[in-house]
């Protein structure tokens, strides 16, 4: 099994039932809705979709709501897109006006106030830029610099501009409180400039009712100046490239990748990498070399999750593209092993609690005896994701009562989650166990196993035994 796991954004492409069904048949092991696009009722609806095929498919697969965020975009054209030439004069403007091939129209108010005269603009992820000319009271006279086609919503991105704006919109805790509601799985907060930006959305969550990890994405030069505090106060952290290769320059994005995936790791949070990573299957039906090797990069820099955007949202080949992605996971991690014999270890032992010890032991225990699998037991799956980041060689094999953790926890490096009812003696346990391994991952008697478990059974927040179990 791959042991890095696979995010897909859902969109017009992949949101049929039988698309939908195809992924989960096919490794999608978490789908991403994507709340900068489409209608609330819509996501609610493939929230419910995604449930039901899973539950069909008796497959776990975690949902993530990524909130559309502070991001500045221009408004909408008459003609839906317009060619800007190079040396043109555009006009961008806080006036709610219909765009033309003149000027067009952006939601934030305050522009003119964040901007001066030869400052530069950036359009749709850095493909169109503008010169600032001059300021005239709710207008922004640009030259066009670089020129291409701009369609409506595309992004503004002002390098270096101090903004004004808010961690969560009015339009993000509308969507936040329906995605507590539909029982999404993790939420992702964009354009996260400091660690406040997290606190803040947490309180929200709170004060909603709800009580979801959070994803901070990092798209911003802010977030990589606060970087260390950002990882702190997250639930897990996804190096956003796209965003970021616009506000910063693009040769510096491989090394922060490689850094921002480490420090996350060692502080023992979810990482997940995204954008581009196979961009040229939205229209093509392969990938390019370097595409793929810039997949495999990833997996070995240590992230826990890839993720596929455009490319199974609108793409031509939603199904190729994540088998292929599943494909270069697959031969990656074989060559990992190959040339090492082994994972490499991505966190240090923390030297605190009892259940980072477990964990650090288990997976030096597992190599020892040569288990088969590592069998975690886990009400909340925290020590799920301690013994993952230790990148044991065996499976994590995790044991829950809880089908939202089990949900949750299939989204971490190495895992497979099971649902179990609430099990209070070990006799039993064992049993159970013994049972699920042989009829479902057809382990034989005389194999080992290591389990990680916290006594008493029935009490959360514990996990402080190891045990070499030989079935």
């Amino acid at each position: 099994m791959e042991r890095t796991k696979v995010l897909c954004t859902i969109g017009p492409a992949s949101s049929a039932a039988g698309i939908l069904k195809k992924m989960i048949q096919g490794g999608m092991d978490a789908a991403r809705l994507n709340f900068s696009h489409g209608k609330p009722e819509e996501h609610l609806e493939i929230v419910k979709l995604i449930r039901k095929l899973a539950q069909n498919l008796n497959r776990p697969v975690a949902i993530i709501q990524d909130l559309a965020g502070p991001k500045i975009r221009i408004g909408r054209f008459a003609e839906s897109a317009i060619e800007l030439k190079r040396g043109a004069e555009f006009i961008l403007t806080a006036k709610s006006v219909v765009g033309d091939q003149s000027r067009v129209s952006v939601n934030y108010p305050q522009l003119t106030q964040a901007i001066k005269p030869k400052a530069r603009i950036l359009l749709d992820d850095g493909n169109i830029a503008l010169s600032v000319l001059r300021l005239s009271g709710e207008d922004i006279i640009c030259r066009v610099i670089t020129g291409g086609r701009l369609s409506d919503h595309k992004g503004v991105n002002l390098p270096g501009a101090k903004l004004k704006l808010p961690a969560l919109t009015e339009k993000d805790v509308a969507d936040l409180a329906l995605g507590i509601k539909a029982g999404v799985d993790y939420v992702a907060v964009s354009f996260v400039r400091q660690a406040q930006d997290i606190l803040a959305v947490r309180r929200e969550i709170e004060r909603l009712g709800g009580a979801l990890p959070i994803i901070a994405k990092l798209e911003t030069a802010s977030a990589i100046k606060h970087l260390a505090r950002i990882i702190s106060v997250s639930d897990g952290v996804m190096v956003a490239r796209g965003d970021l290769g616009v506000e910063l320059p693009p040769e510096r994005i491989p090394g922060l990748q490689k850094d921002i995936i480490s420090q996350a790791n060692q502080a023992g949070k979810l990482v997940i990498t995204a954008t581009q990573m196979l961009e040229s299957m939205v229209r093509n039906p392969r990938p390019t070399r370097a595409e793929a090797s810039d997949v495999a990069n990833a997996i070995y820099d240590g992230s826990d999750v890839l993720m596929l955007s455009a490319e199974t949202s609108i793409g031509a080949y939603p199904l190729k593209a994540l088998s292929i992605m599943n494909r270069i996971i697959k031969v990656t991690e074989r060559n990992i092993l190959r040339i090492n014999g082994d994972f490499p270890t991505l966190k240090k032992p923390d030297h605190g609690g009892s259940a980072d010890a477990v964990c650090h032991a288990a997976r030096m225990a597992a190599a020892q005896v040569k288990a088969r699998a590592i069998v975690a037991f886990s009400q909340s799956g925290y020590t799920v994701l301690a013994a993952s980041k230790y990148r044991p060689k065996p499976l994590i094999i995790t044991f829950t009562p809880s089908v939202l953790t089990q949900r949750r926890v299939n989204l971490y490096w190495g895992v497979v989650s099971e649902a179990m009812e609430p099990i209070e003696q070990m006799d039993e346990l064992l049993a159970k166990v013994r049972q699920r391994l042989i009829e479902k991952y057809h382990f034989c008697p005389g194999d080992k196993v290591v389990l990680i478990l916290g006594l008493p059974l029935a009490e959360h927040g514990v996990t402080n035994l190891l045990n070499i179990y030989q079935l």
